[in-house]
């Protein structure tokens, strides 16, 4: 049974970090962070903002087709982020990747300075730090999305800090943990169910509106944002949300593939999800204040939400924020019960940690082997599907190798682009061929994810009434296609463009096609 514990740490009895105390979170942080760079990779979806960056670098605007204005990211941030770098780092590949080194390293360093203020045991520090860094290196999500290009080791790094101010420091700093909310939405919209419960009872404490006025320089972040968006690209929400939500049948569909994700999950990442229930429990065994059942109820939410959209195609992606979340409450807690437990106590639970390292090897090796093969429900290991996409296999080839798509052909768009001058292309997974053929090929993405009126069409244009997690196929006017005069509709058409012939443009004016959709139904 876990003791009384007190409703909150008074600041007066926290230790000051001593050296030593720095020296093994240091350490374990960089063994951590080795295990990342070792499974360091790029996510096919980063190519996609990837040639934001470059076209924003370049001059031509966050944009994704010269032109075209259209937010087809999610995390303004982090694409944010990938600019400001990309002024000193010419590659955002590499730059994304020590983006994501950095922020690891960032997160357990922080996590380790909190705990190492609560307990008065180094050896407990040791113990419970290393029981942290296993149990996010034992999952493969968070291994590998902390790497990929995207933005998961930017919201892993915020989410600790959040909760660190919000459970362990009691929202003592109302104008930084309004801040750093902001960011952590700016870093992806969904956050925003992650981070309400928080915010009411943050705004329920201040108790008045100039006191509340006095801290709009925490969101004017986001206002600055939202403004931009809507005036730039005339929406506020990611042209994403319009091409992925709302493409099941019903609720009770989308819900239905929402368990199968979480299933696979906890399929495929058993111990890490395990220690996320665990963690998680933990933490609401000493939910004895409104600020620390808003960051439960917040961890909640956020799930039901990855539930009800359905998902994600990425296997574990879309939970390793839980992840991360469950481990740092219950982490708080483990350390706060060390410290006010007596001497044979503390032994005990040191006892019953290392057993569960050790547990957490064992049953590490009976999870099933997860394949690079898509499941049947449509959700895949995205690093393992992508072999040549790793940053190992990048440094030693030199290149990045598709094995769904042979990638000579950006090269070939790039020099046919400049000799024909600029030409538009589609693509179902256009990311990767997009960023490497440069600004002056167009490419329409059929999924619609970079495409306002592609994501914009009704239900009754998808080719699959329950398609594939994050890949709604549709059917498309042909209508469209050519008034952007698309060259991928003309047969044989990559092979013109290895050949360089410029003539067969003029092709496209005499095109016949056989239906009015493309694909024909």
């Amino acid at each position: 049974m876990l003791m009384k514990l007190p409703r909150t740490i008074s600041f007066t009895a926290l230790k000051a970090t001593s050296w030593k105390d720095m020296v093994i979170v240091s350490l374990l942080a960089i063994c951590t962070v080795t295990l990342v760079f070792y499974h360091a990779w790029i996510s096919e979806d980063s190519f996609i903002t990837f040639r934001y960056v470059s076209n924003t670098v370049d001059g031509f605007g966050p944009v994704f087709n010269i032109g075209e204005r259209v937010q087809g990211f999610t995390h303004p941030l982090w694409l944010i982020l990938l600019v400001l770098g990309s002024k000193i780092a010419a590659n955002p590949i590499f730059l994304s990747i020590a983006y994501g080194l950095v922020f690891t390293f960032l997160t357990i360093a922080i996590l380790g300075r909190a705990l190492a203020q609560i307990v008065h045991n180094r050896i407990t520090l040791s113990v419970l730090l290393t029981l942290i860094c296993l149990l996010w290196s034992l999952s493969d999500p968070w291994l590998s999305f902390q790497t990929g290009g995207l933005e998961n080791s930017l919201s892993n790094l915020l989410i600790t800090t959040i909760l660190i101010e919000a459970w362990f420091k009691t929202m003592r700093r109302p104008g930084w943990l309004l801040l750093l909310i902001t960011l952590l939405c700016l870093t992806r919209p969904d956050f925003i169910i992650f981070s309400a419960p928080i915010v009411i009872i943050l705004l329920l404490r201040l108790k008045s509106i100039r006191r509340l006025l006095d801290l709009s320089w925490a969101i004017s972040p986001a206002l600055a944002w939202l403004v931009f968006a809507w005036t730039y690209y005339g929406a506020v929400l990611p042209n994403t949300a319009y091409a992925k939500l709302g493409i099941y049948p019903s609720w009770v569909e989308a819900v239905t593939q929402g368990f199968r994700y979480l299933q696979d999950w906890l399929t495929y990442d058993t111990v890490p999800a395990i220690g996320a229930v665990v963690f998680l429990g933990v933490a609401v065994s000493v939910m004895r204040s409104k600020e620390r059942l808003a960051c439960v109820v917040g961890v909640v939410l956020y799930t039901i939400w990855i539930v009800l959209i359905g998902g994600d195609f990425m296997r574990g992606r879309m939970l390793t924020p839980v992840l991360t979340a469950t481990v740092v409450l219950g982490s708080l807690v483990i350390a706060e019960r060390s410290t006010h437990s007596k001497g044979k106590t503390r032994r005990f639970d040191g006892v019953v940690v290392a057993g569960l390292i050790m547990t957490l090897f064992f049953l590490q090796q009976t999870r099933p082997d997860p394949g690079a093969e898509i499941s049947p429900h449509g959700i895949v290991n995205e690093q393992l599907f992508y072999p040549g996409y790793h940053l190992s296999f990048l440094l030693e080839q030199g290149h990045l190798e598709n094995p769904y798509l042979d990638l000579r052909l950006a090269d070939d768009l790039r020099r046919f682009a400049q000799s024909c001058g600029p030409i538009t292309i589609h693509m179902r997974n256009p990311g990767t061929i997009a960023f490497l053929a440069g600004p002056d090929v167009s490419v329409i993405d059929t999924l619609g994810l970079t495409d306002a009126y592609i994501a914009r069409l009704p239900r009754e244009y998808l080719i699959s009434a329950n398609p594939r997690p994050g890949h709604p196929d549709k059917y498309i006017p042909l209508s469209y296609l050519l008034s952007k005069q698309d060259l991928a509709l003309l047969p044989g058409w990559t092979e013109s463009i290895s050949r360089g012939d410029c003539s067969f443009i003029s092709k496209l004016a005499s095109f016949q096609y056989p239906s009015d959709f493309y694909p024909s139904p």
